[in-house]
């Protein structure tokens, strides 16, 4: 899913606060000669004066507001903020129980200085729209000024009382069952979903545009898109949803607005990766900008019914007041930690969402923040039950593959019949990896299973090197091959992907649904390698960094690839691939230590 957000003028910067008023430390003075009264603005210290400590004032602009997380894949929430620019005037008042000081005007990254008499002050920032004599928003912090001081503080400026605007576009794929934007208010103390103001938009096939007008505060913002037949998914309804979700901040006056675009992709469920056994645990972090850590657990986040990986704990860290959502409902757990059961949930793709307030970190406490994680239950991980391993020779033909595959699965699935949500894991042994004789053996295997994706276990075949393997056939028959692999595991003694001449003679090149590759021996992995392959995660690799052809990642868009590494070696492979050029369109490569 491609998204963007807008806001009308001007576009969003995308940052965690609507204003901070940084009043930073000054120049120390002897004092100030009013013998009543604070003054200012005024010059440099006077080394002859006396009495008064010193404040510098400004308020900060872009800078203020640290960048939002970028789009990935799986695109987490994010917060909704109004262009800044709607604001044009700031104003700071000061306040204390005798003395008094005239209102000033700060500009944004301008500073203004300010000399106060000792004794305790209330400082008031505000910001008004472009016209209105009524802030938008506004903070205040309570300063202890001594004689010859200089002093920082910071204050957070909040949504004032009063209503404003939340614009939206909405573009969604025909054939849904059902489409809907949900904007529901939540604060600090009230998140738990129940709206004090909210509003319900169903959404048709195309584009959808709205402007809501809402009380100030802070939203949880919910798009939710199904699809397929009636009838629960353990039955065979292939129902299959997609979503958004996001922390909108409305703030009177102003206009926050967000533009999302739905593909058919969006709502077609993609193979879930196999699972690999170990404690599943979350850590959510205070920063803004931070990447949810999985422990544990290498993959996908995949839940499975029986077996193995049946449950998995979140844990907030450094929140208040939080809530969990799953699927867009509000759970009722609002706690720290919470537990994600597969016995609780139809075998689909699901999300989780962890709605929190800030206690401390960027920006200062108070801010509302929240998170989606995506998940996927399926009925029977393929580690619940041992496969067996299947001997193929070297020379094989396609028909021999496909007899001993289909041999060796009927005795784990009588029938030939897998249940749903399950990855075929097959193991193979012996086989030559040439480029032909892996195009039989893809072949081969895909014949054999007549339904399910297909997780490749080569780790007992021979071999240095793998190349494109030339599949008979045509295009489409080629592709729904290819399409059926989505994990591939190879030996330790392969330690070349051979280059690829075009983008479509890369190693791995097309296969676009494959999902995750472990290839612990790998020292060179040749140009477009992994050219066209959409639903890549995961590239596990060994002690050293191989080195990279050219664009390995050719033709691939907003993508987040993980590398995973064995421990110690994180830093050594950070320092190889600084200036790696990666091919494709904004691609992320995340290098993490195996625990």
């Amino acid at each position: 899913m491609k998204d963007t957000m807008y806001v009308s003028p001007a576009k969003i910067t995308g940052k965690p606060a609507i204003l901070v008023l940084a009043l930073l430390a000054g120049v120390l003075l002897a004092g100030c000669t009013a013998s009543s009264g604070p003054v200012g603005p005024v010059g440099p210290a006077d080394p002859n004066a006396g009495g008064c400590g010193r404040l510098t004032i400004t308020i900060g602009g872009s800078e203020s507001r640290p960048e939002v997380e970028s789009v990935s894949p799986l695109p987490g929430a994010r917060t909704l903020y109004p262009a800044q620019s709607q604001l044009n005037r700031y104003e700071v008042s000061f306040s204390h129980p005798v003395e008094s000081h005239a209102v000033v005007t700060v500009s944004p990254g301008t500073a203004e200085t300010v000399d106060l008499l000792p004794g305790t002050w209330t400082i008031t920032a505000k910001a008004f729209k472009t016209g209105e004599e009524t802030a938008a928003a506004l903070g205040s912090v309570t300063v202890a000024i001594t004689a010859g001081g200089s002093f920082a503080e910071n204050i957070i400026l909040v949504p004032a009382d009063g209503e404003g605007i939340f614009n939206y576009e909405v573009t969604v794929p025909g054939g849904l069952a059902s489409a809907a934007l949900v904007i529901t208010q939540v604060s600090g103390d009230a998140p738990d979903g129940e709206a004090a103001a909210g509003e319900t938009r169903a959404l048709a096939a195309g584009m959808n545009t709205g402007t809501i007008e809402l009380a100030a505060g802070y939203y949880l913002l919910n798009i939710r898109l199904t699809k397929g037949g009636e009838g629960s998914p353990e039955a065979g309804a292939d129902t299959l949803s997609a979503g958004k979700t996001e922390v909108v901040h409305i703030y009177p006056g102003l206009t926050t607005g967000a533009a999302f675009t739905f593909t058919d992709d969006d709502v077609t469920n993609p193979p879930p990766p196999s699972p690999e056994p170990g404690s599943l645990s979350i850590t959510i972090g205070e920063n803004l900008a931070h990447e949810v850590t999985v422990t544990g657990y290498s993959g996908s986040i995949i839940l499975s019914k029986t077996g193995a990986n049946t449950a998995l704990t979140l844990t907030a860290e450094g929140y208040s007041d939080v809530v969990w959502y799953v699927d867009g409902e509000a759970t009722g757990v609002t706690g720290g930690s919470f537990t994600l059961d597969a016995a609780s949930f139809d075998i689909r793709n699901h999300s989780v969402t962890f709605w929190g307030v800030r206690e401390s970190g960027p920006g200062g406490p108070g801010i509302p923040y929240a998170k989606l994680i995506p998940f996927t239950v399926v009925l029977a991980g393929p580690t619940d039950t041992a496969d067996p391993v299947i001997q193929i020779g070297a020379t094989a033909g396609q028909e021999e593959i496909t007899a001993a595959v289909a041999a060796a699965m009927e005795g784990k699935y009588p029938g030939m019949d897998p249940a749903l949500g399950e990855v075929w894991q097959i193991r193979i042994a012996g086989r030559n990896l040439s480029a032909a004789g892996l195009a039989k053996l893809y072949a081969g295997i895909a014949a054999a299973l007549p339904e399910g994706d297909i997780s490749l276990d080569l780790s007992a075949c021979p071999g240095t090197a793998v190349a494109c393997a030339e599949l008979s056939g045509t295009a489409a028959a080629q592709k729904v091959i290819r399409d059926r692999f989505v994990a591939i595991t190879l030996s330790e003694s392969v330690t070349t992907l051979t280059d690829g001449a075009s983008a479509a003679k890369g190693a791995f090149a097309r296969f676009t649904r494959l999902c995750r590759v472990n290839a612990p021996g790998l020292t060179t992995i040749g140009s477009y390698a992994f050219s066209g392959c959409e639903a890549l995660t995961a590239i596990t690799l060994g002690e050293n960094p191989p080195v990279f052809g050219d664009l390995p990642f050719n033709g691939l868009e907003n993508r987040t690839i993980t590398l995973p590494v064995p421990a110690g070696k994180k830093e050594a492979y950070e320092a190889a691939y600084a200036d790696q050029n990666w091919g494709g369109t904004n691609i992320t490569v995340i290098i993490i230590e195996e625990t």
